[in-house]
């Protein structure tokens, strides 16, 4: 099995050589291969790695990408995650529509931009929402929907406000309360996340987490702590010669924790 890679940076491409095993069709076989190595993605889970693409490559034409050209970028490009049909692309878009944190951690989406008027059509986040492929339909930037729809509730404020002012009669009242900006959420403080890694897999999987993880918590300028917790049980028990050798490397490595122990 050959499966190619790329670099954002860079226009040549690498062909990872890979053997598969087995007694089922050789299409099958191929498909759990890449399933398992994470070369093919069936579930983009929870919008979050997606906003981390767009955000990453960027994969943003201004403030906002349509959703069909979003598409075409992951068929084409082979630095993107290799997902398996536009579904799971579909799946991942509504799920970060839906996120109640929409603003720091995924997006909101429109039916379209008015390029006239300057602004976006049928503006929604932090809700469910039917999500289809077409061309109309655009991805938007998460601060960009938001001054949008903060401008919108605004008006509508507004608007509210010199109306209960108004006579019975359309008389003007004696007073007009005045606008009052609507509150804005305070942003989470904290982040804590948790992963079992795959020995097979831990190096590159732990670049993944320092690249698209850790880089972009630095960006709000945190403390950051990162602890490595590992777990070996082994069912006949650990020889000699392995014990000695893993406390001699734990001491060197400055581990603050390390110890074996009867199961």
């Amino acid at each position: 099995m050959l499966v190619p890679s790329q670099t954002v940076d860079g226009p040549e491409v690498s062909w990872e050589e890979t053997r598969t095993a087995g007694s089922e069709p050789l299409a099958v076989r191929v498909a759990k291969k890449l399933r398992n190595e994470e070369a093919l993605i069936t579930e983009y889970s929870g919008g979050g790695r997606l906003r981390m693409d767009l955000d990453r490559i960027p994969l943003w034409r201004g403030d906002h990408v349509t959703l069909h050209q979003l598409w075409r970028d992951y068929c084409q490009y082979f630095y993107l995650p290799r997902l398996r049909d536009s579904t799971v692309l579909l799946d991942a878009v509504r799920s970060g529509i839906a996120l109640l944190t929409w603003r720091t951690d995924a997006f909101a989406y429109a039916s379209a931009y008015d390029e006239e008027a300057g602004r976006y059509v049928g503006l929604a986040a932090g809700q469910h929402a039917g999500v289809v492929l077409d061309t109309t339909l655009v991805i938007v930037k998460a601060q960009v929907a938001a001054s949008q729809m903060d401008l919108e509730e605004a008006v509508k404020i507004e608007d509210s406000l010199t109306t209960e002012a108004n006579g019975p009669e359309g008389e003007i009242g004696s007073r007009v309360l005045p606008l009052r900006e609507a509150p804005r959420p305070a942003a989470p403080r904290r982040f804590y996340g948790r992963i079992t890694l795959d020995p097979l897999r831990m190096v590159r999987d732990i670049g993944d987490i320092a690249e698209v993880i850790v880089n972009q918590l630095g960006r709000a300028d945190p403390s950051i702590t990162i602890t490595v917790e590992i777990e070996a049980i082994a069912g006949d028990g650990f020889p000699e010669e392995i014990r000695r050798s893993v406390d001699e490397n734990a001491r060197t490595l400055r581990f603050e924790v390390h110890e074996f122990e009867d199961g």
